[in-house]
Formats: C-alpha cells, structure tokens, sequence
C-alpha cells in the first residue's frame, strides 16, 4: 500500500540549521507574536507558525533583490569606470592610467595596489613597475607600457578604487573635465553627488555580496539613485535598468504586499 506524502509548509524555522540562528532571528523579529487573553493553544500555534512562514517568505525576497540588485550594480560600476576612464584617457593624453603624474595623484597605499595590479598582468620577462619614495621625498616609478593591457588593469580595479577618485582630493582631475564623464550633468549637479551615490551603492552592494539583509534599506531611493548618475553619462542607459532587471520594481511592490 503507498502512503500519502506529507505536505510541509515551509517556514523559516526550516532553513535556520543552516544559515544560522543569528540570521534568521533578524528576520523573525519583523514579524512578533502577539497573542490576546482571547486565544488558546492552537490560535497561539497557528499565529506563531503564520508568522515563521512570513519571515521565510521576507528572507526569499531578501535574496531576490539581492540577486537583482547585484546585477544592477555591476552595471553602475562598468559604466562609472568607462565613463571616469573618458576624463583620465584625457587629462593624462597619450599614457592615460600608466601616466606619472596620475599615479602621484593617487594615496601611497592605492598606487601600491595600482601597481600590484599591473605587475600581475605583465610578461614574466618583462620588468616589473616599481614606485620608489627617495630621500627628498618624491616618488619615482618605472615602468614599460608596451605589453600591459589598459582594458584589463581597468577590469581589475575594484569598486574602491574608482569611487576614490570622485573624492575631493581628486578636484584637479574634475575641474575643467566632468563633462566628459557626465555630459549630461547639469551645472547645480556636483562630483561630489556622484561620489555619495557611488560610496551607498558600494556599501549596498557589500551587504549583498555577504549576504546580509537589505530588507531595510529603500531600494526605491537606490534605483532613484541609479537612474541618476547613469542619466548624467547617457538618458538611454536608464531605459536598460529595465531590460537589466525586468522584475525589480514588482520586487519592491512585493515587498510591501506580501512580505509585510
């Protein structure tokens, strides 16, 4: 004779062996017990198992945004890189990136990072770029450009490096050369807007990449955020947020809908 399956409603209760009390606790707190002098065991029951089924159902869309998000982001960081690339690929006309006076522009512990970066892309055969402090102080550095590829050193600099440069210390490089990056910024916008936007979405995306919650954050603010920055480079790269992620904002409506 077969038997019946047993059909278990999920709750998060479920999953907490294996993603940790502490995790799923942050979830389960959204959604209390309230119980009345009304109520007997099994109204009790049904409220609590109700409850652990709406903080599984929270923790599912915490990790959709963050898989949707995650995508959305590294097209930010693609096109800011491309476009910070323009006003550098300027400035420092014809060595770019590998110019001198760039990589003095740039914290001693960055332009060490730079230059690691460098010599794990060059010819083993070929001599490896150094950065000397001398005795009055100055930096010299020497390096053969001819078999270092630009496009792959950009790919490998991280989120950091890029956001850096829209610091205040980097003033010189924006002067005059902002259009290049962002032609579409108007004259109230500032460097400094794109930098606090950058450094959010940096930290919003390390949340996501650790998986942390993000529950909390207001993602409507971000893609606003989003939306602007890629409106400065080009309008039509706004229109490709939607391609990008076809499901994002019925993310956020959901999360208003159904996991509250």
């Amino acid at each position: 004779m077969q038997q019946k399956k047993m059909t278990i409603k999920l709750n998060i209760t479920h999953i907490e062996p294996f993603i940790s009390t502490e995790r799923c606790e942050t979830f389960k707190e959204q959604y209390p017990n309230q119980y009345t002098d009304k109520m007997d065991a099994e109204d009790i029951l049904r409220i609590e198992e109700h409850n652990k089924e709406k903080a599984l159902q929270l923790y599912i869309w915490n990790n959709q945004m963050a898989g949707a998000l995650l995508s959305l982001l590294g097209f930010y960081e693609v096109v800011l890189r491309n476009a910070i690339m323009k006003v550098i690929d300027y400035k420092y006309y014809p060595y770019s990136i590998f110019n001198n006076q760039f990589i003095f522009s740039l914290s001693m512990s960055t332009a060490e990072n730079f230059i690691e970066t460098i010599n794990s892309l060059i010819p083993s055969t070929q001599e490896p770029y150094t950065l000397i402090n001398n005795t009055t102080g100055t930096r010299n550095n020497k390096v053969n450009i001819s078999g270092i590829p630009k496009g792959k050193v950009v790919a490998k600099m991280n989120f950091g490096f890029w956001e850096d440069l829209l610091t205040k210390k980097h003033s010189s490089l924006w002067k005059y050369n902002y259009k290049k990056a962002f032609p579409y910024m108007n004259s109230s916008d500032t460097i400094e807007k794109v930098y606090d936007i950058t450094t959010s979405l940096r930290k919003l995306r390390n949340r996501v990449c650790h998986n942390e919650p993000i529950f909390k954050n207001n993602i409507e603010q971000t893609i606003k955020d989003i939306r602007t920055v890629l409106g400065y480079v080009d309008p039509i790269l706004i229109n490709t947020i939607n391609l990008l992620t076809p499901y994002l904002y019925s993310l956020v409506q959901e999360r208003f809908k159904q996991a509250l």
